[in-house]
């Protein structure tokens, strides 16, 4: 079974919305990167003629995006307009206004925004990465197959210490293990049906080669993972992809 998102994830930031955000935001980077590509280069582009001045005064303003119908046009085009999609698409922006070099790989800027989740910067300050300073080999001493085995020890005893230990710090912030999910395949369903605009039935018939997938079957994985984002589904016999551009 995998998990939703990261080990852990911050109640507070959206309960079980919050915990469906990393999957559904993965499987569109995947599937469907003209979300992004049209993020950066139309929206981004659209607000450069702002001074830097105003560009900080709306980041900093609560409830309200740079040029908030430039921003909600792009959402609507891709039929991802919901409040938290346009949270991450503006702290991603932010991200990229500040970091240019940030544009590159085309990602989400999620973890990196203002909307960074306050125990999770917490946790991000107080964590080392982790180093392992084993013994050297002496070969005129030791047999290797004897040296390869202790160090493999030693090296398994220190990494989960380490993962113990910030596992600790993680809930000492208020973090919570977030729960399993077997089926993470329903937010792949849900992009190509919301985004890339696919019928139900061309999603099953992609999917084939994993075994008898119905219409009823993923039909009822998008509503539920729909559900989990809180993204209202289109109309069956509406495209979810941009004017001009065909689906793949």
């Amino acid at each position: 079974m995998k998990r939703l998102g990261g080990e852990y994830y911050q109640p507070e930031e959206g309960g079980a919305l919050g915990e469906a955000y990393a999957p559904f935001l993965h499987a569109v980077e995947r599937l469907c990167p003209e979300v992004l590509k049209s993020l950066r280069d139309e929206v981004r582009e659209s607000l450069e003629s702002l001074e830097d001045e105003d560009l900080l005064s709306f980041w900093r303003s609560e409830d309200r995006y740079p040029d908030e119908l430039i921003l909600e046009a792009w959402a609507e085009r891709f039929n991802i307009n919901v409040p938290w999609i346009l949270g991450v698409a503006n702290d991603t922006l932010e991200v990229w206004w500040k970091h240019p070099d940030t544009m590159e790989p085309l990602q989400w800027m999620w973890w990196l925004g203002p909307g960074y989740p306050r125990a999770c910067a917490w946790l991000e300050l107080r964590t080392a990465p982790f180093t392992f300073g084993g013994e050297a080999w002496l070969p005129i001493k030791e047999r290797r197959q004897v040296f390869v085995e202790r160090t493999r020890a030693a090296f398994e005893r220190e990494l989960g210490a380490y993962v113990e230990g910030i596992g600790r710090l993680a809930q000492d912030a208020g973090l919570e293990k977030t729960p399993e999910k077997r089926k993470l395949v329903h937010f792949d369903w849900l992009v190509h049906y919301q985004v890339q605009g696919w019928s139900m039935r061309k999603i099953a018939d992609h999917y084939s080669g994993e075994g008898v997938l119905s219409e009823d079957t993923i039909a009822k994985g998008v509503r539920q993972a729909a559900k989990l984002v809180g993204l209202k589904l289109r109309p069956p016999r509406k495209g979810g992809r941009p004017k001009g551009k065909p689906p793949n």
